[in-house]
This record gives C-alpha cells, structure tokens and sequence, in this order.
C-alpha cells in the first residue's frame, strides 16, 4: 500500500528528516485506521 503518489522516494526522505519525533508521531495517528470514519462535514440534521 503506498502511503502516496505525489511524492518521489527522495522527496519522502527530505519530509521525513525534517520532521521531529513528535510530529512523526501526530502522522502516524492521523493515518491510522479507525474503527468508524469520522465525521468530515457538520451535521445539521441527525436522522435515525
């Protein structure tokens, strides 16, 4: 599974040694999988 397409292999070493331990941490967490999809828009009307 490729993590993307627009960037070329040495352009995700050039991110990626620029980033701290902490912002690799952040990313990982926001590409993980989730259970259920969370919400992308606001809800203005809830039906069951």
């Amino acid at each position: 599974m490729p993590l993307t397409t627009a960037m070329t292999p040495a352009k995700i070493v050039e991110v990626v040694s620029h980033m701290n331990v902490v912002e690799m941490m952040m990313a990982m967490q926001k590409m993980r999988a989730r259970r259920t999809p969370s919400q992308q828009a606001h809800v203005t009307k809830y039906q069951r």
